[in-house]
């Protein structure tokens, strides 16, 4: 068939690497460069859409849908869906806002063929125009722009068309992507080019005002913009969370789906012993539109006494790899013996409305061959690395805690405090020893500068709830908390090393050392958190937490909505930037990897460039947008807008350094 059934690397485009660095061409983290793209801040006067694969094995027909019509008659006749497609322009974009010279891309079926055919081309209208071919006309699917409607070294996404002899099935793809590598690796043909679809940046209405968002509008960052259909795609699974390590590549758990051909399932069945699987996967590459995910296999544990085991934060340090799970459960459930481990609040949220506490970080040495599992099996609900527990309504802090990303191997540290040569002395309460301060945090005593070493911290930051009426679900909480542990296998395996956050902010931060009871929230928002990350932006200096909720409370089979917060300091205060709701439709996970950021903000133009992280549509199915999200692993190319003060600010930075 033409659409392989395993992994999906749904590319939506390629970005050409150029010579060097264009006005507007950021250069990231990983080395790469972008192409350019049209600079002109604001909503596109036209609105794209991402195309839905189908085929047909009965027929053996692929079939491209941009239309509610198309995708109709595709479900009618049998058709089975493989994601996203190729980028358009919306078949419903008024005349008047189309770009100029705009192709229609015409849809038509050939009964005698057994094929449908969408094209834009003369050779394709000409093609399908032929009276022995006997096609048919049905409609205008999209609509895409000429070849020389896309500015030299600009970002544009080119529409091929594939044609298989032995098949007589015609195939629409965009170049680049793994539906042009299936069509290949099927025996297709390059029949003709179609056109090209050059977007312009879109800004995600901010929905902060009318969510009553509890903190200050940030007057650093304005806002938050994407570039439709710039939006990588790789894998038919979620919970990527990628880790960048030494050797230049990441290191990402997965679950939930296939990769390369390999199932993992994290939901762990009492009746087939609780067995749950968790995926692992390197990431080779720079360039986030041509990675290479290889090395793919599973780590299989139990999730008893709970109903499921799912990846969390992951951290690659000094080349060891720690891969935390965290357990969930659904209403109502029981133990083995029947014996009930609710009742919890109303109403069903309806999937995995329980948010369970976090296990443990096993580690691997050998970047993820082998590993050291300390509860491969727990023996109750508390034997976790905080003894937290979720049954009988019972609420956990650190439900699928994340490492805060700080660089490549952690390269953007800060250290935290400072430790004497010899043995150290533990105090319950520790305060000023934080990314803003290096301070004598957990050792008070007057001894000379040159005894002391700086201590490296890796942060986490979970979503919580402490209220017995709170619904806290997978994507569901109060509040978020924060905690700190010296990134060895020793120290991360024990609670005792850990610290807790408690209060404050920047050198006023306060910090409990192994008592998660008296841990505080960083942030709260009652039925407003979910699952959270945070990134260092060395380029800006600027910590950002990135936190999804639900669209609809407490529906977790519904839309999501994806908010920004930012600050100085790892500990705030915070400030929002904006408030996406019903992003992706059904976006979670998000999160900046630091790879894909600019390593320089264009103070010129007043833009930094990101890459923000996601999967969607796990539940939603109506709809992608931003273009291309989906159930799989995104990488959608984006920026953020910068204050003119703050731009002026990083300026005289730059010219500083």
């Amino acid at each position: 068939m033409a659409l392989k059934m395993g992994v999906m690397l749904l590319v939506a485009a390629t970005l050409e690497a150029h010579c060097c660095a264009q006005r507007f061409g950021a250069r990231l983290a990983s080395g790469a460069v972008l192409a350019n793209a049209n600079n002109a801040a604001g909503l596109a006067a036209f609105n794209l859409t991402s195309a839905t694969v189908f085929y047909s094995f009965a027929v053996t027909d692929n079939l491209v849908a941009g239309t509610d019509a198309t995708a109709a008659y595709a479900k009618a006749h049998g058709y089975d869906s493989y994601g996203s497609g190729a980028t358009l322009i919306s078949a419903t974009t008024p005349a008047g806002s189309l770009p100029a010279g705009a192709l229609a891309l015409k849809t038509f079926h050939s009964a005698s063929l057994k094929d449908t055919l969408t094209t834009a081309s003369a050779a394709g209208l000409a093609w399908a125009s032929n009276a022995s071919n006997g096609y048919v006309y049905l409609r205008v699917e999209g609509y895409c722009q000429p070849s020389s409607a896309a500015p030299s070294g600009s970002y544009a996404s080119r529409l091929l068309t594939y044609w298989s002899a032995q098949r007589k099935d015609s195939f629409i793809v965009a170049s680049g992507s793994a539906h042009e590598q299936s069509a290949l690796d099927a025996g297709y043909q390059l029949a003709w080019d179609e056109c090209v679809v050059v977007p312009e940046w879109a800004v995600w209405p901010d929905n902060a005002v009318q969510k009553q968002l509890p903190l200050p509008k940030s007057t650093d960052l304005l806002d938050w913009e994407y570039l439709p259909g710039a939006n990588a795609n790789y894998g038919h699974a979620d919970t990527w969370y990628p880790s960048w390590a030494s050797d230049g590549n990441l290191y990402t758990p997965w679950t939930d789906g296939t990769v390369n051909g390999v199932r993992s399932g994290s939901g762990g069945k009492p009746s087939e012993g609780y067995n749950s699987t968790t995926g692992i996967a390197t990431v080779v590459g720079d360039n986030p539109f041509h990675l290479n995910v290889t090395d793919v296999h599973v780590f299989t544990s139990s999730s008893f006494p709970y109903q499921s085991r799912y990846p969390c934060g992951t951290l690659v340090y000094n080349d060891v790899w720690f891969y935390g799970t965290y357990n969930l459960n659904n209403p109502n459930s029981t133990t083995p013996q029947g014996d009930p481990l609710g009742p919890n609040p109303s109403p069903n949220c309806g999937n995995w409305c329980v948010q369970g506490p976090l296990v443990d970080f096993r580690h691997s040495k050998d970047f993820g061959q082998t590993w050291t599992e300390p509860r491969l099996n727990c023996s109750g609900p508390t034997d976790n690395l905080f003894g937290e527990a979720s049954i009988h309504n019972q609420k956990v802090k650190f439900g699928a805690p994340h490492f805060v990303d700080f660089g490549q191997n952690m390269q953007h540290k800060l250290p935290d405090g400072k430790v004497l040569n010899t043995p150290r002395r533990t105090l319950g309460h520790s305060s000023n020893n934080s990314p803003d301060a290096t301070q004598t945090g957990d050792v008070h005593q007057c001894i000379s500068a040159s005894r002391f070493l700086p201590i490296l911290q890796a942060y986490i930051v979970g979503h919580g709830a402490s209220r017995p009426g709170a619904i806290q679900a997978w994507m569901l909480g109060d509040e978020i908390y924060m905690a700190r542990c010296e990134p060895t296998p020793s120290a991360i395996s024990d609670r005792a090393q850990w610290e807790f956050y408690a209060g404050g902010h920047g050198s006023g931060a306060q910090w409990v050392k192994g008592n998660v009871e008296a841990a505080k929230p960083l942030f709260v928002w009652n039925n407003h958190t979910g699952v959270v990350t945070m990134s260092y932006h060395e380029a800006i200096n600027k910590f950002i937490l990135v936190i999804s909720t639900a669209s609809f409370y407490p529906s977790m089979v519904k839309q999501f909505d994806t908010y920004f917060l930012e600050a100085d300091s790892i500990t705030g205060p915070w400030k929002y930037v904006t408030y996406m709701s019903e992003f992706g439709p059904e976006a979670y996970f998000a999160h900046f990897p630091t790879k894909f950021l600019a390593t320089e903000a264009n103070t010129t133009s007043g833009y930094y460039d990101t890459f923000l992280s996601y999967s969607a549509n796990f539940a939603f199915h109506s709809g992608a947008n931003p273009p291309l999200s989906g159930y799989h692993w995104s990488l959608q190319q984006s920026r953020f807008k910068l204050g003119a003060e703050f731009a002026a600010k990083l300026h005289k930075q730059n010219r500083r350094n």
